[in-house]
């Protein structure tokens, strides 16, 4: 009886953690949605800081976030560097917290209220790295809305020869040993 309740309470945790992955879709410009509502925040104490964690390869540069809620947008400051293993909160124009920021922009529908169904989006985008990232989980705890950032496995990463590309520098190989030639010079290369 205990062996059968402790698997019952393993595979609904599971299925818990995964049903709330599931709800993150990359839509057609390579942004990446995340929709609940109001009422879901509410009831998870989520009324804070909106953050990312890049758990990537990359650092990241400009990335965006977008709330949309009855069809109005409103973008939270855009976080101009994220470096690789760090975490970095999406910062307001009125205020860095949900609670306060919402009602500034989007009025009562933005409110943290019990009258408020009213559903919310939320639309992150990478810009240039948009292919070599994405979001493979949220988490809603501590008041927080936590994005986690990994490597996409679509990324492309460049070859040293496409590295190099643009450089006017060429790796030659001599004797089985490779060089790269720039500006009439042989560097050696490991």
């Amino acid at each position: 009886m205990k062996k059968s309740v402790f698997i019952f309470l393993f595979l609904t945790f599971i299925t818990a953690a995964f049903a709330q992955s599931l709800r993150i879709i990359e839509n057609e410009k390579h942004e990446w949605v995340f929709d609940t509502s109001f009422p879901e925040l509410m009831e998870k104490g989520i009324d804070e800081e909106i953050k990312i964690q890049n758990n990537s390869s990359v650092n990241l540069n400009h990335v965006t976030c977008t709330v949309v809620i009855n069809g109005k947008e409103h973008k939270m400051q855009t976080i101009q560097k994220i470096k690789s293993g760090e975490k970095e909160e999406f910062d307001g124009y009125e205020d860095d917290e949900m609670q306060d920021e919402f009602p500034h922009y989007f009025g009562e529908a933005g409110r943290f209220t019990r009258k408020n169904t009213n559903n919310i989006r939320f639309i992150i985008n990478f810009k240039e790295h948009r292919n070599d990232v994405m979001i493979s989980d949220v988490y809603m705890n501590d008041s927080h809305l936590l994005f986690i950032i990994e490597d996409s496995p679509n990324r492309h990463i460049k070859t040293e020869e496409e590295s190099l590309e643009g450089s006017g520098a060429q790796v030659i190989i001599v004797e089985g040993k490779k060089y790269l030639l720039y500006g009439g010079v042989a560097y050696p290369v490991d």
